[in-house]
C-alpha cells in the first residue's frame, strides 16, 4: 500500500518492524537501560538526531532487513521501548524500517559531499508526521517515544530515481549521541556485508550543556528567580576548565573559571535581544554549509608560528565561532553585554578514548563528552591583518583547551559528573549546565566518525546530513570535506536574520580568504 506525501515527491512503498532473529517481542535475557540526569536534560531529552547517507547504487532491502535484526541482537536497547521516563525494557518491540520511492535523483538532494533536508521548524520538540517533511527521515513523536508506544530508533531507505540510495536514522539524543550512533551504524554496515562485527557498544557518557536558554524547564527557570542560578553555574565551572591561548600546555595549565565576570543580568539581556528579534517577525532558523579549502587552512597554521600545532579541526572551529561572532555583532546582540569584548564558546570534546570511561560505575549511562569553555580577547580589526589574527587566536584557544584534556583529568571530570548525579545541591543535574549557555557566543562540535567506513555494498556514501532536531541557531558542527583533499565542511545553524546578512555581505567570511558558502537556506 502506497501512500503520497504533501510534497508529492515521494511515497511510501513499506513499513515494518524488525526484530532479532527468530524471536518476536520479547528478548530472552530480558534487561533494562537506565538514564541518568545528565541524559534527561532538557537538550538530549527533546532533541533528534537525523543522519542521512546518501549512496549513488542501490541498497538491497532484504539484505538490509536482515543485517539489521543481526544488529539489535547485539544492541538490544535500540529495538526495546521506554517504561519510564529514565528507563528502557529490552523488550525487542521492534525498530522501525520505512522503504520509500523518490523522483529525484542524487544531484538533487547533493552538494559537494555534503546536503541540507528542507525540513520544518516545528514549534514542539516533535517531527510531524502530517508535514510532509523531511521526506528522507522518519518523523519522531518524542512524547510518544518516552511514553513507550513508540521506537527510540527508526531507519528509512528511499530509492533514488537515478538507482541511488539514501539512508535515514532517526534517534532520540537522550539515548544515543553522534559517537554511540556512528558505531551503531558500522556495526550494521558490517553485518550488511558479512564481515565480524566489534563488541557491542551503545555508551554515550556526556555531559551535556543546552546551547539556548530557552530550554530551560519551570524548576530551572524557578532556581534562576531564586537567585541559584550562581551557584549552579559555579558547581558547573568546577567541572571545567580553561586555559590561556597560544602557550604550550606547560605555560597554559586549566584553572577554574572565574565566576565574578559572569552577570546572570547580562546574560538576560542577550536573551531578551533574541527574544525580541522573534517578536519582530525573525523567520527562524535557517541551514548553512561553508567548504574551507586545504590551502586556507595550511595559511592559517603557517600564519599562526609558533602556534603551528593547531590542527585543520581547530581552524574549522575557530572559522565558525570568528563567524558567528561577526554576525553576532552586525545583528547588535553583543553590545552592552559581558562578551562585546571577550569571547567565549562551548565545544564538545570527546573524553571517551583510551580507557578513560574505567572505574565508573556500571549503572553510570551517561555522556562523557565535556562542553569545555574556551575565552579569548576579541579585537575590532577588520582588515586581513587583523582578521587572520583573531582567527589564530580562536584556533590557538581551542587547541590549548583540547591538549589540556588529559585522561587523569577527564576521569576526574566524569568522576564529579557521577557524584553531581548522585547527591546535587539542587537536586538535578541539569541545573549545574542551565545558565552556561547565557555567557557563550555558539556550540560547535566536531563529527570526525569514519562515515566513509559505512559502505552498505554501494561503495562510500557520497553525501552526509547531520542533523539534530529541532534546530537550534548558534550551533555548528565540522565535518571533514567528503571531496577530499584535507578541506573541512562546517554545517551551521543561524537565525534567518544571519542567513540574510551573510547573503547580502559576502565579506563575513573574508577572514580566512574565500571560504566557499554551498548552501544558505535561511
Amino acid at each position: 500500500m502506497a501512500s503520497s506525501s504533501s510534497a508529492g515527491k515521494w511515497w511510501k512503498v513499506e513499513e515494518t518492524l524488525v526484530h532479532l532473529p527468530g524471536l518476536l517481542g520479547e528478548h530472552p535475557a530480558s534487561g533494562h537501560t537506565y538514564l541518568t540526569p545528565v541524559d534527561l536534560h532538557p537538550l538530549p531529552r527533546n532533541a533528534v538526531i537525523g543522519w542521512a547517507l546518501l549512496y549513488d547504487e542501490p541498497v538491497d532491502e532484504e539484505n538490509f532487513k536482515e543485517a539489521l535484526s543481526h544488529t539489535i541482537a547485539d544492541y538490544p536497547v535500540v529495538a526495546g521501548r521506554f517504561a519510564g521516563p529514565a528507563v528502557i525494557n529490552h523488550n525487542n518491540a521492534g525498530v522501525p524500517l520505512v522503504i520509500c520511492k523518490d523522483t529525484r535523483r542524487s544531484a538533487e538532494v547533493s552538494n559537494g559531499g555534503s546536503f541540507i533536508l528542507q525540513v520544518d521548524a516545528p514549534s514542539s520538540f516533535s517531527l510531524k508526521k502530517d508535514s510532509g517533511f523531511p521526506s528522507l527521515l522518519n518523523p519522531m513523536r518524542l512524547r510518544q517515544v518516552y511514553r513507550g508506544r513508540e521506537a527510540a530508533v527508526s531507519f528509512r531507505l528511499t530509492r533514488l530515481a537515478c538507482g541511488g540510495t539514501v539512508l535515514g536514522v532517526t534517534a532520540t539524543h537522550a539515548l544515543v549521541d553522534g559517537s554511540s550512533l556512528c558505531r551503531l551504524l558500522m556495526s550494521l554496515s558490517l553485518a550488511y556485508r558479512g564481515l565480524d562485527r566489534p563488541a557491542p557498544y551503545l555508551d554515550r557518557r556526556c555531559l551535556t550543556c543546552q546551547p539556548i536558554a530557552s530550554l530551560l524547564t519551570d524548576g530551572e527557570r524557578g532556581a534562576m528567580a531564586e537567585e541559584k542560578m550562581a551557584t549552579a553555574a559555579a558547581v558547573a565551572a568546577s567541572l571545567s576548565g580553561r586555559v590561556q591561548p597560544l602557550g604550550s600546555e606547560a605555560e597554559a595549565p586549566c584553572r577554574p573559571l572565574v565566576q565574578d565576570s559572569l552577570s546572570v543580568w547580562q546574560s538576560i539581556k542577550f536573551l531578551g535581544r533574541v527574544a525580541w528579534g522573534a517578536l519582530r517577525g525573525a523567520r527562524g532558523v535557517g541551514e548553512v554549509v561553508a567548504r574551507i579549502s586545504p590551502r586556507e587552512i595550511e595559511a592559517c597554521k603557517r600564519a599562526a608560528g609558533g602556534a603551528s600545532r593547531i590542527s585543520k579541526n581547530d581552524v574549522a572551529a575557530a572559522f565558525a565561532w570568528t563567524l558567528l561572532r561577526k554576525m553576532q555583532g552586525s545583528m547588535g546582540l553583543l553590545r552592552g553585554t559581558d562578551r562585546e569584548q571577550r569571547a567565549r564558546m562551548l565545544l564538545a570534546a570527546d573524553l571517551r578514548r583510551g580507557g578513560r570511561c574505567e572505574g565508573l560505575p556500571s549503572e553510570y549511562f551517561g555522556n562523557a563528552a565535556l562542553a569545555v569553555e574556551v575565552e579569548m580577547e576579541t579585537g575590532a580589526a577588520e582588515d586581513a591583518a587583523g582578521a587572520m589574527m583573531t582567527l589564530q587566536l580562536a584556533a590557538a584557544a581551542i587547541r590549548s583547551t583540547v591538549s589540556a584534556l588529559k585522561p587523569e583529568m577527564t576521569k576526574s571530570i566524569m568522576r564529579s559528573v557521577w557524584t553531581a548525579c548522585q547527591a546535587s545541591a539542587l537536586g538535578r543535574l541539569p541545573a549545574l549546565v542551565s545558565s552556561l549557555p547565557c555567557y557563550h557566543d555558539c556550540l560547535i562540535t566536531s563529527w570526525q566518525f569514519p562515515l566513509r567506513e559505512l559502505d552498505f555494498g554501494a561503495g562510500d556514501p557520497v553525501g552526509f546530513f547531520p542533523g539534530v532536531l529541532p534546530r537550534c541557531p548558534w550551533t555548528a558542527v565540522v565535518l571533514a570535506d567528503g571531496a577530499g583533499g584535507g578541506g573541512a565542511l562546517v554545517h551551521m545553524t543561524l537565525p534567518s536574520e544571519a542567513c540574510d546578512l551573510l547573503r547580502r555581505d559576502p565579506r563575513l567570511t573574508a577572514h580566512l580568504g574565500n571560504a566557499e558558502i554551498l548552501q544558505n537556506t535561511g
